[in-house]
């Protein structure tokens, strides 16, 4: 049942209906207790007896077992259960690094696995006095315990290793047992290609004619640092599973296991995993080294732990045997912080090659901003010979690939069989990185950016895929650590534009932060006055307008007019949020007379939209009509979707204001479409709220509730605290349109709380809103309910003391 259950969870997690993939979560109370199924229990009238202690001869694990007990590797399990019990898998290779974790995984697997075999049976290759003999001598002993005793006859005999396999295959046949050959990598040897294979010709005959002839009930496990060939790719019935390393929550949950590392703090857990990796037995060891030292003290002498642990992993070992080509590979792939397709593998080997205008001629022109739409072949060409990472002829390195796996130096991503990708541990990218002088890995580090930005180097921001974006943000990481400062902050600023519209600002604050110290001059003044953006978008105006304060002196003393013009209509936004309208449209218009003196276009419609938003605070609709409609003119010409976008937008907020409600509806939704197309969740958020306020006014409550509440939901997870704090209040004045005055209440109070920690010059309209609802309320019981709320007295600015 169990089985059963377990299979039609996965059809359900996978199917292509949000609803039915619920569904997969519904059954799991069902699969961990048998209670449910039940429908009357029995009643238990004497104690139940004592329990004898027994011995299971069936079981025979004579394995290191975990005091701390097993953790992590799910995904892996669920290959193995399934490969052996559903797939009917003769065998499962286990292989991987030193310390990855193999033994502990089969030792968990063989003891959940243990009522679908009669027995299971271990053998410890780590002794090497392995041989045909000695294994049908243990499987005898192992069998007549249990009362089985056909091997017998096969004692003592002189049986070729092929024959006597397969004679105990028709016994294994008929007896399900899971047979375990751990750290099977003492009995092998390098083969003259790349692979590696059983060095005893006699064992490997037995072993191989084994597990092809055992077609039914009895199963194998082999656990190996180096991959190795078991069946001559004759039966096509073993799974190789290669392990990684653990997972940030898989490790930090095993830290939390162990004795010494679960009392240490939160980031310096964070900084071991950062150091160590996932590896288990470096974990293990770093536990070892915190029994008389605080995991601080060890993580400064990090490097006498990394010794150690390259002794024990052999690493140096494997590092020397591997042929010139495949070295130079595995140095190559160790930058790398994460798998990577094959693909980059062949990029980082790959011979240089010249891009010629045949190049240039098969490029969709179209992807391309307008400025490299306008060049001719030649033009583009320079353009794309000066900055454009030079392409690469990808090479034959499969070969290569193939030695790095069977050293257990790499471990393959697999899908349907295939190898698609390669991941290096991270004990093996700081060896590799120790290896190298600083000069060449910074090299290779630049290299592997330069992988990650090469298909995307000269799209817009709008045609860039979620993937190419993140696989930028990886390239941002390894120019950091390259000390590429300046290339990495530029990489960032072309990333900003749409990790802001994602949702992401406080990450992206973080880089930022992390980068700026490392930069001086004009690029420590763009991260700054990026990060100053980010600041204004969380409504910390006072921080903001000095950093930008700051930014403009920088770039007057640089001759940088254009970011001058930019900081200018930052400023200028600010300021009309605080609601020093007259400020603002100065600061605008001086910042659109600069773009128009250098010709910006962009930024002109930038501050033709801010102009217009000043002149609708002020009530002349006329005017802010006009300079909407320019600046709608300039971004349709510029292709630019996202300033269309705002543009449609405060248009419809015009037309709106201005009675024409249908209007503003149809400039709503053409805005919600561009934006949704775009991925703009806060900018869909804006324009739902509009339209529930056109809700509002045709007397659809119910309707402008849905909307608000759906805008007010996104505003939460995005951090829009100005925005969320008019959500609020669209809400309490429709609760209160609707008799609904104590849910109003909650809803008002927020909106205070929120205006004035902005210094919004809306604190005043929610005090109007209180008052109104106090009016509209019994006042006695507004009273009451305000005390109740908010534990304090009503204040003086709501009426109390005309109350006594």
């Amino acid at each position: 049942p169990d089985q059963a259950l377990g299979a039609a969870r996965r059809i359900l997690l996978h199917s292509d209906e949000p609803h039915i993939m619920a569904d997969a979560f519904a059954p799991v109370l069902l699969a961990s207790s048998s209670r449910p199924l039940q429908t009357r229990q029995a009643t238990q009238t004497t104690a139940p007896p004592e329990s004898s202690v027994e011995i299971d001869f069936s079981f025979h694990l004579p394995l290191p077992q975990l005091s701390f007990g097993f953790y992590g590797r799910r995904r892996e399990y669920r290959a193995i259960r399934d490969g052996l019990l559903q797939k009917n898998y003769r065998a499962i290779v286990v292989h991987g690094i030193g310390g990855i974790g193999k033994t502990a995984l089969i030792s968990h697997a063989a003891t959940r696995l243990r009522p679908h075999f009669s027995g299971i049976y271990a053998f410890d290759c780590t002794g090497g006095a392995l041989a045909p003999e000695t294994i049908l001598l243990e499987l005898h002993r192992y069998l007549e315990r249990q009362g089985v005793t056909a091997l017998e006859k096969l004692l003592h005999q002189s049986t070729p290793p092929g024959e006597l396999a397969g004679f105990i295959a028709q016994v294994l046949s008929q007896r399900p047992i899971l047979i375990i050959f751990d750290n099977f990598e003492a009995h092998l040897e390098r083969t003259d290609g790349d692979r590696h294979q059983i060095a005893d010709e006699d064992l490997r005959i037995f072993i191989r004619t084994l597990v092809k002839t055992t077609a039914q009930a009895t199963r194998f496990l082999f656990t190996s640092r180096y991959l190795f060939d078991l069946d001559a790719k004759r039966i096509g019935t073993v799974l190789e599973l290669p392990l990684h390393d653990l997972s940030r929550p898989e490790a930090l949950g095993l830290m939390q296991k162990l004795p010494n590392l679960s009392s240490a703090s939160y980031p310096d857990k964070l900084r071991a995993f950062e150091t160590f990796g996932g590896h288990p037995f470096a974990l293990v060891t770093l536990d070892r080294h915190c029994g008389h030292r605080s995991l601080s003290e060890v993580l400064k002498n990090a490097a006498k732990v990394h010794a150690e642990l390259r002794e024990f992993l052999a690493i140096e070992l494997s590092y020397a045997n591997l042929s010139n080509p495949s070295r130079r590979l595995l140095n190559r792939l160790a930058v790398f912080r994460q798998p990577v397709l094959i693909n980059a593998a062949q990029w980082v080997m790959g011979k240089n090659a010249k891009i010629t205008i045949d190049f240039v001629k098969r490029l969709d022109r179209e992807k391309m901003p307008d400025k490299m739409q306008r060049m001719n072949d030649s033009e583009l060409l320079k353009l794309f010979q000066e900055q454009m990472p030079q392409p690469r002829r990808p090479g034959n390195i499969d070969r290569n690939v193939t030695e790095l796996i069977a050293w257990g130096l790499v471990a393959p991503i697999k899908v349907e069989g295939d190898v698609t990708a390669l991941g290096v541990h991270s004990l093996t990218r700081h060896f590799c990185r120790d290896k190298l002088k600083p000069g060449i890995w910074k090299k290779h580090l630049r290299d592997a950016a330069a992988y990650y930005t090469y298909n995307s180097k000269f799209l817009k921001p709008d045609d860039k895929t979620p993937a190419l974006v993140w696989a930028e943000v990886e390239a941002f990481e390894l120019l950091f650590e390259a000390q590429d400062f300046q290339k990495a902050v530029w990489l960032l600023t072309d990333l900003a534009t749409l990790l802001i519209r994602w949702g992401f600002d406080r990450y992206l604050e973080a880089l930022y932060r992390r980068v700026a110290p490392k930069l001086n001059g004009r690029h420590q003044a763009i991260a700054l006055g990026n990060l100053a953006v980010l600041l204004q978008k969380r409504c910390d105006y006072q921080t903001a307008i000095a950093e930008y304060r700051k930014l403009q002196e920088i770039f007057k003393k640089l001759g940088d007019s254009s970011n001058v013009a930019t900081n200018m209509s930052n400023i200028a936004a600010i300021l009309r949020e605080r609601g020093d309208y007259q400020a603002a449209l100065s600061e605008f218009e001086k910042s659109k007379k600069i773009s128009e003196h250098l010709g910006d276009r962009p930024s002109i419609a930038r501050c033709l939209y801010g102009i217009g938003i000043v002149h609708q605070e002020l009530g002349d609709y006329k005017a802010a009509l006009a300079q909407f409609q320019e600046s709608l003119t300039i971004c349709k010409e510029l292709s630019d979707r996202a300033g269309m976008a705002k543009s449609l937008h405060q248009i419809g907020n015009v037309l709106f204001l201005c009675g024409e409600r249908d209007c503003a509806l149809a400039h709503y939704q053409h805005s919600i479409k561009i934006k949704k197309d775009l991925g703009d969740r806060t900018g869909v958020a804006n324009s739902l709220h509009q339209i529930a306020m056109i809700h509002e006014d045709r007397g659809a409550y119910e309707a402008a509730l849905a909307r608000c509440e759906e805008s007010m939901q996104v505003f939460e997870e995005v951090g829009a605290r100005d925005a969320l704090a008019r959500s609020h209040a669209l809400i309490a004045r429709l609760l209160t349109q609707t008799r609904r005055y104590s849910k109003a209440l909650d809803h008002l109070i927020l909106v205070l709380h929120l205006f004035a920690e902005l210094q919004s010059p809306y604190v005043q309209d929610a005090i109007d809103y209180l008052k109104n609802l106090r009016k509209n309320w019994d006042a006695d019981k507004f009273d009451k309910a305000w005390k109740d709320k908010t534990g304090e007295e009503l204040p003086d600015f709501l009426g109390h003391q005309q109350n006594k």
